[in-house]
């Protein structure tokens, strides 16, 4: 199957879960049950909180006592405050198969087929209900299409697996090498030559006071590298004193050398300078996650621009060609802007069958915004083009999906029209007090390659979508 074919398979517009829906209500069909609320008293009390763990607590609680109409009104209530979240409606729909409701049970997985999801619903037993319809055969297949492996990237780069624990890299233009910052050893490494051997480029020492390298972008025309550092248990020998401390540095991109730190004060809290973005105007932004923050370097010091204790958390981070607009990520909420020129904050809106959910890493080009999702199944690569005011997303194209090699991708860096990137973070195979769970199951590290121009001329007609037919029965 070719790669465009896919590509419609993935992206199956609105009109194809018409079809679908008309397929589960033909004449002749089992008639869906349709629920209505039943505990008004419950409804009301669920509208007064916005504790999402709370809530899901309480989902759990209900489920356990096979409650499962007061399960639905609490992930409905969920939902209100993460729409975007597909791993919620996909409870969602757990919980109204168990209610015997196909209508719903059928119309939430349509939903997140053609978001791109690949949940299966056929190998879980809360959906047992919902089986034994030509609809179900025909979403479930399309589900499980979605989760096969897509797109024309590769890997360029392995790194023998080690406990350095690498998380970001960037690029040094001129000397045409890749960088890789180490959250174990609080070290910069380049690559070499060979594309294999990590040479020593910046170590920790008592004066720069590198800890956990989180993030790195090079500022190839001034030739500078911003390097974000943070006190975490994965940092080996860490001081207790250094708990929560984080810092924006600035070195010299050929040598190495320290040029300036700017750290945050520990005493408004813990700190965690998790991305840093330079836009082409040579303007630096660094996102605190912990606070959900954002600072501009200006030449007294980090200046706060964005704060917002309502987000989850602060991705990847990007800015237009034209430094207007400063765009950022939500791993649950979606992607947000900032007019910088009017200080005004943005929402960055799409279409209804694109999710804007788990993202991770963010990089702009050519008036598209390319961003890594990683939260859930598949995680993917997806270019999203925006219109004349960067403010809406028109179109979006997967570039990867699903690849074998992808595991937790994390943070990438633009060289000219392809999007390097670590596909298998092994962020997981540490536990809770920075150590490897367990050393010998630590695995080479995969640098991606995507090309951000893969079908780029290419349009989505919804009357020409192939639509996988259900098995015969």
């Amino acid at each position: 199957m070719s790669s465009f074919i896919r590509v419609l398979l993935l992206l199956a517009t609105i009109g194809w879960c018409d079809l679908v829906n008309a397929q589960a209500l033909r004449p002749g069909a089992a008639k869906p049950k349709v629920t209505v609320p039943v505990n008004p008293e419950l409804e009301a009390k669920l509208a007064q909180t916005d504790n999402l763990p709370a809530l899901l607590g309480l989902a759990a609680n209900f489920e356990s006592k096979g409650d499962f109409q007061s399960q639905v009104s609490v992930f409905n209530r969920v939902l209100e405050l993460r729409p975007m979240a597909g791993n919620i409606r996909f409870e969602l729909a757990a919980a109204y198969a168990q209610l015997n409701d196909k209508r719903n049970t059928y119309d939430l997985l349509l939903k997140l087929q053609t978001s791109g999801y690949a949940f299966d619903p056929s190998t879980d037993e809360r959906f047992e209900k919902a089986h034994g319809t030509e609809a179900w055969d025909y979403i479930v297949l399309n589900l499980q299409a979605n989760a096969k492996a897509f797109g024309e990237g590769k890997v360029a780069f392995t790194l023998v697996a080690d406990d350095r624990l690498l998380e970001t890299l960037a690029y040094d233009a001129k000397r045409q090498q890749f960088l890789l910052g180490s959250m174990r050893d609080g070290a910069v490494y380049r690559l070499g030559k060979d594309g294999k051997t990590l040479e020593p480029f910046i170590t920790a020492n008592a004066e720069n006071q590198l800890r956990s390298v989180l993030a790195m972008q090079a500022d190839n025309a001034h030739g500078q590298l911003w390097v974000t550092a943070t006190g975490l248990p994965y940092f080996k020998g860490i001081d207790q004193n250094d708990y929560g401390k984080t810092a924006l540095y600035q070195f010299d991109l050929a040598s190495g050398k320290l040029l300036k730190r700017y750290e945050l004060p520990i005493a408004n809290g813990p700190h965690r300078f998790d991305y840093v973005h330079v836009s082409q105007q040579g303007r630096v932004y660094v996102a605190d996650s912990t606070q959900k923050r954002i600072y501009q370097l200006e030449d007294a010091g980090l200046k706060l621009i964005m704060q917002n204790p309502k987000l989850s958390h602060v991705r990847g981070m990007a800015s237009s060609d034209d430094g207007r607009i400063l765009y950022f990520a939500d791993t649950e909420l979606g992607i947000f802007g900032i007019d910088l020129e009017q200080g005004k904050p943005l929402v960055i809106s799409g279409p209804d069958t694109l999710t804007l959910f788990g993202i991770d890493g963010m990089v702009y080009w050519q008036g598209h915004l390319i961003v890594i999702q990683n939260a859930f199944p598949p995680s993917r690569v997806m270019r999203l083009k925006l219109d004349a005011s960067g403010t809406r997303i028109t179109s979006s194209m997967p570039l990867d999906a699903a690849q074998p090699e992808f595991a937790a991708p994390t943070h990438g860096v633009l060289v000219d029209a392809a999007l390097y990137f670590i596909a298998n973070s092994q962020l997981g195979q540490y536990d809770r007090y920075g150590s490897p769970i367990n050393q010998s199951k630590l695995a080479d590290v995969k640098i991606w390659k995507s090309d951000a121009r893969f079908a780029l001329n290419k349009t989505l007609d919804a009357q020409s979508i192939p639509i996988t037919p259900a098995p015969a029965k």
